[in-house]
């Protein structure tokens, strides 16, 4: 999990140089529930639910700069989620 975006291929990012995605935060009520699987892993209702604070966002995001990352929240439960929106770093 060390390098999260290492994979990302260019057909991914929007311009070939912005990257956006969203993810499940540690704030979420959903956190620490269901069964622990490991790091910030848990099976909730079924599904193994992977959970981000920001600095682990911060950490996977290696190699990019960090354009914008958001808290907001999604649905009736709500969903706390980050959407994060990184750069690729140019090495030119």
């Amino acid at each position: 999990m060390n390098s999260l975006l290492s994979q990302v291929r260019p057909s991914e990012f929007i311009n070939k140089k912005t990257a956006e995605f969203i993810a499940r935060i540690t704030s979420d009520d959903d956190y620490g529930t269901g069964v622990h699987r490991g790091e910030d892993l848990y099976e909730v209702g079924g599904f193994i639910v992977h959970f981000f604070s920001e600095e682990k966002v911060k950490h996977l995001a290696k190699g990019f700069n960090m354009v914008e990352i958001n808290e907001f929240e999604e649905g009736g439960l709500p969903r706390k989620l980050f959407q994060v929106t990184l750069k690729k770093i140019d090495n030119n």
